[in-house]
C-alpha cells in the first residue's frame, strides 16, 4: 500500500517535481517522461544505484533525468553538503555534461557513510573539468538543497535513492512510479514505458 500513497504524493506535487530552476537536468527540455533522483553523496544505496542510473540515462536519451541532492546525511559527515554545493555550482557554471561527470565520479569514489573526504570532492571536480573551487555564493545552492528537503518530506521519502518516474504532463496513478531505493535497471526501464504511455 505504501507505493499507492507515495504516487498520490507525487501527483499532488508533480507541479513542483517540474520546477527544476537551477535543479542539475539531462536530457532534453520537452521530454515527455521525467525521472527525478532524490540522492545523497554520502549514501550507500545512491551509491549502488548510480551505475545502474547512467545505464538508463544512455538507454534513455529522450527522458528528461533531474538530480535533486537531500542531504540527509550532512548532520552527521558535513562532505554531504559539501559534495552537493559543488555539485551545483559545476551544474550552473559548466552545463549537464561536466555536472554529472562530477556526480558519478563521486560515486565511483566508493567512499560513502563517512568516508568521503574534501580531497575526493576535489579530485572528482578537476577529473571533470570542472577546475578549482571558487569563492561562489552558496545561498542559491542552499536554496536548492532546502527545497529538495521539502519536497521530500512531501513525497513522504523516507531515505536515499528516492525515484520518481512521472510524464511531465497528465501524470496518474497509472503512469506514475516512486521507488523508494536501489532498483534493476529493468525495473526502471519498466517505469520509464509506463510514464510514456502518458
Amino acid at each position: 500500500m505504501q507505493q499507492q500513497t507515495y504516487v498520490q504524493s507525487a501527483l499532488k506535487t508533480h507541479r513542483l517535481l517540474m520546477q527544476l530552476d537551477g535543479v542539475p537536468v539531462k536530457g532534453p527540455a520537452d521530454s515527455k517522461v521525467i525521472v527525478t533522483e532524490f540522492f545523497d553523496y554520502e549514501c550507500i544505496a545512491c551509491s549502488m544505484m548510480a551505475p545502474v542510473m547512467e545505464k538508463v540515462m544512455a538507454a534513455n536519451a529522450d527522458v528528461r533525468f533531474a538530480f535533486r541532492d537531500w542531504t540527509i546525511f550532512a548532520a552527521r559527515y558535513p562532505e554531504s553538503e559539501q559534495a552537493s554545493r559543488r555539485g551545483l555550482s559545476i551544474y550552473r557554471k559548466h552545463g549537464a555534461d561536466t555536472y554529472m561527470a562530477f556526480h558519478n565520479g563521486i560515486y565511483q569514489t566508493g567512499h560513502n557513510e563517512g568516508k568521503l573526504t574534501a580531497e575526493d570532492i576535489e579530485k572528482a571536480a578537476v577529473a571533470a573539468s570542472a577546475g578549482n573551487a571558487s569563492e561562489d555564493s552558496n545561498a542559491a545552492s542552499d536554496q536548492i538543497i532546502e527545497n529538495n528537503a521539502d519536497l521530500a518530506e512531501m513525497l513522504g521519502l523516507t531515505g536515499t535513492p528516492g525515484i520518481i518516474v512521472m510524464p511531465a504532463e497528465n501524470a496518474t496513478p497509472d503512469n506514475t512510479t516512486v521507488i523508494p531505493g536501489v532498483v534493476s535497471e529493468q525495473v526502471m526501464q519498466q517505469a520509464i514505458a509506463r510514464a510514456a504511455k502518458g
